[in-house]
This record gives structure tokens, C-alpha cells and sequence, in this order.
């Protein structure tokens, strides 16, 4: 597990914890290639949350690898993804939880307006696509839990109880 504490440097701790997830995916069987891109959508996510929880907020990170089969999530305690599209300079603002969920992680809509951003979902994304995995995204008042396999992906959105923060977790299966 990693605590990324607020205001701390901790990019060489990031770094670490990304990749010692990796060795342990190339060691369970998981292609090079692939355990670099889970790796790297790991520390996407670790960073992200000093960009976008909110100032003062700690993130904490934590995976696992067993046998065909491996989980990694990120949450933090911060402003969450509407917190973040209202502090955002858009014009447009989500009407609610569901939908700017899905306009982070479906749309890639950054919180910016500028169209080089929104890009870290599809990292992860991306990263999932060779493996039979699940990402699931919880915020505020909604989850979109999106299935990626190689030939297609599906989504579903919901709503749920309130949750301070942001919480992404992936599990794969190989």
C-alpha cells in the first residue's frame, strides 16, 4: 500500500510502488508490454490525485497479484469529480454525479476545456483492453463500472449512496 500524504514529494515513492506492481505482473505471467501499461495507469492515477482531489488531500494506493488474477485501486478523500467540474472554468457543468462520471472516464472530457487533457482514463483504459478486465469508478453520488475486453467494451452507470472522494478500481484476469 502507498500513502501519498499531501504537499510531500513523493514521485520516487510513486515510482516504487508502480513498479513493484509491475515485477509482480511480469512474475505471475502477465506480458512485459502489458505490466507496463498497468504500471503506468497505476502512477497515472497516483498522480492524479494531487492534480485533482483538491489541495491538503492524500491519496492511498494499493494492489495485489495472485495467481491469474490481480486488483489495484486508488482512492482519495478530495472534492470528487463534481467538486472538480464545478471548480473547472467550463461554461457547461455537469448536471449531476452520473454524468460527469461519465464525461472523465466515457467522454475523456477534461475538466480544463482543453482538448489535449482528459486523456488519463484512456490510460487505464487502454491499459485493461489485453486483459479480461473491469474497472469500476466511484464519486459522489454515482459509479460506472466499464468491462474492457480485447474485441469490445460496455458501461454501466448508476447511482449510489454519497462518497466523499474518488475511488478507481481495476481488477484483471489473465
Amino acid at each position: 500500500m502507498l500513502h501519498r500524504r499531501a504537499g510531500h514529494e513523493s514521485e520516487d515513492a510513486t515510482n516504487d510502488f508502480a513498479d513493484c506492481f509491475r515485477a509482480q505482473l511480469v512474475a505471475a505471467g502477465v506480458m512485459t508490454t502489458a505490466a507496463l501499461r498497468l504500471s503506468g495507469a497505476l502512477h497515472e492515477l497516483l498522480t492524479n490525485v494531487d492534480e485533482h482531489a483538491g489541495d491538503g488531500v492524500d491519496g492511498l494506493g494499493a494492489f495485489e497479484v495472485i495467481e491469474r488474477e490481480a486488483w489495484m485501486v486508488v482512492a482519495d478523500s478530495g472534492r470528487g469529480v463534481m467538486g472538480g467540474y464545478q471548480a473547472s472554468p467550463l461554461a457547461d457543468k455537469p448536471a449531476d454525479a452520473e454524468q460527469a462520471l461519465k464525461w472523465a472516464v466515457i467522454d475523456h472530457r477534461s475538466r480544463t476545456g482543453e482538448p489535449d487533457r482528459g486523456t488519463g482514463f484512456q490510460t487505464v483504459i487502454q491499459s485493461v483492453r489485453s486483459l479480461d478486465g473491469c474497472v469500476r469508478v466511484r464519486s459522489d453520488g454515482a459509479s460506472l463500472e466499464l468491462e474492457q475486453q480485447a474485441d469490445r467494451s460496455r458501461f454501466l452507470l448508476r447511482e449510489q449512496g454519497k462518497l466523499r472522494g474518488f475511488v478507481v478500481s481495476v481488477l484483471l484476469r489473465w
